[in-house]
């Protein structure tokens, strides 16, 4: 019997040549198909390139244009250090030390043709699937083969790994299961038996990994998780003190105790709003919580839609769960090098879909150690069975590994977050923007708009400021048209410091929100308002926030109500409704399917109003009709009178606006539209 299956032995790596070069073939095959998984996706891109990229630059993720900006920066010669001026404008923001993600993409670029976009597209191809290897080694290692590599090959083809891994979304997801497998295989290589030089060399070498891992994710908090982990570890291995202390002592100091400083409040902050944000049911909008509570990959998801990102079979996910809670009793020593990396997998079964991706390993980890749990029952039940129960449970892994293939996530294609043509829609309103060009936006866009059109913005991705947030939704969500230009000029001439010492701890806020609009305060004429198509998805959240209101601790709920439909010649509508089913709007009378009676019809071609027909003025909807394809679709908005009068309605969706305060700038509805906020002295 191959010593590597024996479960009856010490778990030391096994020696004999042949389980050895099985398993490095099984092994390898897996990185192989989680690589080819990407590599494929590459290739369709690169076959239709029109379908990723605009005028080179790619679609990709929100977060991912940071990384390009920096890489870009980095390529022409730039010092990453000092201050950000094209972030959290007009004060900027302090930059830290260059993150690992853009160094390596600006390394790289060279390769391909200085294009920084295909360079961390390639690292993500080629990064994704490397966990495979370190997490298969440490669970050989600990006698576990089987659990290795399916723990492997589920996780790399997760589709929720693979949604965060792909050439679409250019990210620290690509890494980040690699370092913490590269951390378990390292911590689960101290073993007491080994010469004290050795495992001294290990946990040093571990503690680089740790500081390699902490620059590339930017979490300084993991060094005091992995502290703990390492000396949890060394207690249940048999260590005795006077053994960890060097140990721990080299890890801590290779893995850059410096990080130690804001550990314990990144730790902090985590707990806060990624584990413990649903502790505050409604928070306010000066809240920060506020919000991550709109945030959708920070949402928990039902038990078995988490469960099919993972698999896409539900049930199998649960099987491979039940595997694992075993495991977790029969290998726990095995588990506690990869502690952070279980702990973050189980959050997800109630937390964030986020974390599903960590969730995903397990599942595999749990399917494999139940076919060796089977195997090993087999060859002690009979001993004719003893020379077949490792052949077998090989097979049944790979039988399975086959079976599933269709569903995972190989053959998953993912929309990137941010679409071409919002792309596209940037790159043509560059040319059009004023010196110096500050750009107020949603704070989802702010990398975006930074890195394609060369503009500061106010607020972007990282920590976005709740109180700029609320200015912002406060300025679109109003119906009041002076109130956009007056924020403006709040944000344009306050810095972030005196916006929080007007706003933080008032036991009045709303009085103190009026008193700080009522402050002297100018702009230049160099802000431009960016609104885009995904403000409309995101608009209950800015309704919401916007007309907050403080003493009632809520904010009303309000929302475009939008459905794709057909124009019939008789001046009817045929909708596509949540049911799947045709909802008929009489145009004519004015009258929905449900014989409710509309407030008006305002019917748009090439972002302008072409016809506004008045049915009820007691009415509680209007319809928007928007045309969205060469097809004769429409996209039809059916909105309440508030949202009708919303600032953001009247001027992205129905293109009105007062010239005396706003000079409409290169847009294309119902993509972008942008506004130049005319100076002070313009307006006076």
């Amino acid at each position: 019997m191959p010593e590597w299956f024996d479960t009856d032995v010490d778990r030391s790596p096994a020696r004999g040549p042949t389980s050895r070069r099985l398993f490095a073939l099984l092994l390898a095959l897996t990185f192989a198909v989680c690589f080819a998984a990407r590599a494929r996706a590459w290739l369709a891109v690169e076959a239709q390139p029109e379908q990723l990229f605009a005028r080179g630059v790619a679609a990709s993720g929100s977060d991912s244009y940071l990384w390009f900006r920096l890489a870009r920066e980095l390529r022409a010669g730039g010092e990453i250090g000092g201050i950000d001026r094209l972030r959290a404008w007009p004060d900027g923001i302090d930059r830290k030390a260059v993150p690992a993600l853009p160094w390596l993409i600006a390394q790289t670029a060279r390769a391909f043709e200085t294009d920084v976009y295909r360079a961390g597209i390639a690292w993500n191809v080629a990064l994704s699937g490397l966990f495979v290897l370190p997490l298969g080694l440490h669970l050989r290692t600990a006698g576990y083969p089987l659990a290795g590599l399916l723990g492997g090959y589920v996780g790399g083809l997760a589709p929720a790994y693979v949604e965060r891994s792909s050439v679409q979304r250019v990210d620290t997801d690509g890494g980040t299961l690699l370092f913490l497998c590269l951390l378990a295989l390292a911590i689960g290589a101290l073993r007491p038996t080994a010469s004290p030089r050795r495992n001294t060399l290990v946990a040093a070498g571990a503690g680089l990994v740790l500081a390699a891992f902490c620059r590339w994710y930017g979490q300084p908090w993991f060094w005091l998780v992995y502290l703990g982990t390492l000396g949890l570890h060394l207690a249940t291995s048999g260590f005795g003190l006077r053994a960890s202390l060097p140990l721990v002592l080299a890890f801590g100091l290779c893995a850059n105790p410096a990080s130690a400083i804001g550990g314990a409040e990144g730790l902090f902050h985590f707990l806060r709003f990624y584990v413990m944000s649903g502790a505050t049911a409604s928070p306010g909008p000066f809240d920060y919580a506020s919000i991550t509570a709109d945030i959708a990959e920070l949402q928990a998801l039902p038990l078995r839609e988490t469960l099919a990102r993972t698999v896409a079979i539900p049930a199998v996910a649960g099987v491979g769960l039940v595997g694992f809670a075993a495991f977790c009793i029969v290998g726990f020593r095995a588990l506690i090098p990869l502690l952070p990396l279980v702990l973050l997998g189980l959050y997800a079964l109630i937390g964030p879909e986020r974390f599903d991706l960590f969730l995903a390993p397990l599942v595999g980890i749990g399917l494999g150690f139940g076919l060796h749990a089977l195997a090993r029952a087999a060859r002690r039940s009979r001993h004719d069975a003893r020379r077949f129960a490792e052949p077998a449970a090989q097979l049944a892994a790979v039988v399975g590994a086959l079976v599933l293939l269709p569903h995972t996530g190989f053959a998953l294609a993912p929309r990137p977050t941010v679409p071409v043509r919002l792309v596209e829609s940037l790159q043509r309103l560059r040319e059009s923007l004023p010196p110096d060009p500050a750009i107020l936006a949603s704070w989802g866009a702010g990398y975006l708009i930074s890195d394609v059109t060369g503009a500061a913005t106010f607020n972007d991705g990282e920590a976005p400021d709740p109180l700029v947030h609320y200015l912002f939704a406060r300025a679109i969500a109003s119906s009041d048209p002076r109130d956009l230009p007056r924020i403006v000029e709040i944000l344009s001439s306050t810095s972030r410091r005196a916006l929080h010492e007007a706003l933080d701890g008032q036991p009045d806020p709303e009085a103190a929100v009026e008193a700080l609009l009522r402050r002297e305060a100018r702009t230049a004429g160099n802000v431009v308002l960016v609104l885009t198509e995904r403000d409309v998805v995101a608009f209950p959240s800015f309704f919401r926030t916007g007309r907050w209101r403080f003493a009632e601790d809520t904010g009303p709920e309000d929302a475009y109500y939008t459905r794709t439909c057909r124009r019939s010649p008789r001046e009817r509508l045929r909708c596509e409704t949540e049911g799947g089913s045709d909802g008929v709007i009489d145009l004519e009378r004015g009258r929905l399917g449900d014989g409710q009676r509309l407030r008006r019809v305002v019917e748009l071609r090439d972002g302008r109003v072409v016809r506004e027909t008045e049915h009820g003025a007691t009415a509680r909807f209007s319809l928007e009709l928007v045309p969205a394809g060469a097809d004769g679709t429409y996209t039809a908005h059916l909105v309440s009178e508030p949202v009708f009068r919303s600032n953001f309605n009247q001027l992205f969706v129905l293109g009105r606006f007062d010239p005396d305060a706003l000079e409409e700038l290169a847009g294309t509805p119902p993509t972008l539209r942008a506004y130049r906020i005319r100076s002070t002295e313009e307006r006076r």
